[in-house]
């Protein structure tokens, strides 16, 4: 059986030309390359916000942590610190609480407390005998310590350290030398020599001195440091020193302080007296920081400018226990 096949009409088919395909190629690569720049530019855009970010959260570091540092500058467990007397002449720089060594251009801020490993006093009754404390914790032989109530305060050297006693390396005396004891439980009697009777509850603990500095981390960049040093018994700040790293990218910090009766914060205290400093009420703190490689590098951490991003930024921090301060 056959089958008749039906003829259709001829149609005549086409493809695109060379012009046309050049055309659509290009139209393609224009929309490739549009792409890729924006993602170019986010990339660099998200970069250079990571970056000021991670500026933003090494100052908000170093400056509360040096705040809170500040704030506390002179501090003893029964107040200011000004009021401590002793033979050992370190006791003027604790008197101090807060003190610039070091250039102008590089300068180091040292800040004294009277209150590391702080301990009531359950028992003092002779002015050279042992000093009962709640708890020797953290006190050792051949440091020193500050022993203070309302009244006022001590510094001496520790001879040694038994269970629940603190023995003097001297009998503990005013500026003027007279006796001094501190505490007196309902079931003892002062002893004899004592000249000054305590009244109120005391205390001991270790005197310590923070000092804040930029340099070189070993990185190939500067980081803000904060070395801790304790006293010793001869007077030395030499006693267990301890350096933290406490932000990084901190090129330069500049500083300025501010006594009780300025009008304006000072930066030329080359010759400050003790006075002077027991008097400073505010500091002014000025931190450059510059971004540093890591997750980010390349033009991710480089300004319109082509330098690496760099901000500068300030704050002020006013002391407590300081008179003047409200």
């Amino acid at each position: 059986m056959r089958v008749a096949m039906k003829n259709f009409p001829y149609i005549r088919q086409r493809g695109f030309t060379l012009v046309e395909l050049m055309i659509a190629l290009l139209i393609g690569l224009i929309v490739v390359g549009a792409a890729g720049s924006m993602f170019l530019a986010n990339n660099r855009v998200y970069g250079a916000t990571e970056s000021v970010g991670r500026i933003q959260e090494n100052a908000r570091t170093a400056f509360e942590l040096m705040a809170r540092d500040i704030r506390e500058a002179g501090s003893t467990p029964c107040g200011q610190s000004r009021h401590i007397s002793s033979v050992l002449p370190a006791v003027s720089k604790i008197r101090l609480g807060i003190e610039q060594v070091g250039a102008v251009t590089a300068p180091a801020l040292d800040i004294y407390h009277a209150n590391d490993s702080t301990v009531e006093v359950v028992q003092h009754i002779q002015p050279n005998g042992n000093l009962g404390v709640a708890s020797t914790a953290g006190i050792s032989a051949g440091s020193a310590l500050v022993a203070c109530n309302a009244d006022g305060g001590i510094l001496f050297g520790v001879d040694s350290v038994g269970a629940g006693e603190i023995t003097p390396a001297a009998a503990l005396g005013n500026a003027r030398g007279a006796g001094v004891c501190l505490f007196k439980p309902d079931s003892a009697n002062w002893g004899s020599e004592c000249a000054i009777k305590g009244n109120s509850n005391s205390y001991v603990a270790k005197p310590v001195v923070h000092r804040w500095q930029v340099r070189q981390n070993g990185r190939g960049s500067r980081s803000l440091y904060m070395d801790r040093r304790y006293l010793s018994a001869t007077g030395n700040w030499s006693v267990d020193q301890q350096s933290i790293e406490v932000a990084e990218g901190i090129e330069d910090m500049q500083l300025k302080f501010r006594r009780k009766n300025d009008t304006a914060f000072q930066n030329n205290v080359a010759g400050w007296t003790e006075a002077d400093w027991q008097d400073v009420v505010a500091v002014e703190v000025a931190l450059q920081i510059r971004v540093t490689e890591g997750a980010q590098t390349g033009e991710s951490i480089r300004g319109t400018d082509g330098q690496i991003l760099t901000r500068s930024l300030l704050t002020t921090t006013t002391l407590r226990n300081r008179e003047g301060v409200l």
